[in-house]
């Protein structure tokens, strides 16, 4: 029985909202209060997933949706590097 199935484009922004998963617990157990960073993570997470689905919606090629998550991604990985030397 198969439980989920990723294909490998897929990866990248999966990989994001982990990495903003992260980095929203990193700083709630740290500050236990919003910052301007846990600003940046939330609003990052609404235009991104808002493009993500714009994207599917309209069929825009797999190139531009693969690039948008690869985007997403390398800010992920920015925002949680900046929230992990902040701890």
């Amino acid at each position: 029985m198969i439980l989920a199935h990723f294909t490998p484009t897929e990866v990248p922004g999966t990989l994001a909202v982990l990495c903003l998963g992260l980095c929203f617990g990193v700083l709630i157990a740290r500050h236990r209060s919003a910052t301007p960073l846990m600003t940046m993570v939330a609003c990052s997470l609404i235009a991104f997933a808002a493009l993500g689905y714009f994207g599917d919606a309209r069929g825009w090629p797999e190139s531009a949706r693969i690039s948008i998550d690869v985007i997403f991604l390398v800010q992920a990985i920015l925002l949680a590097s900046l929230a992990i030397k902040r701890a």
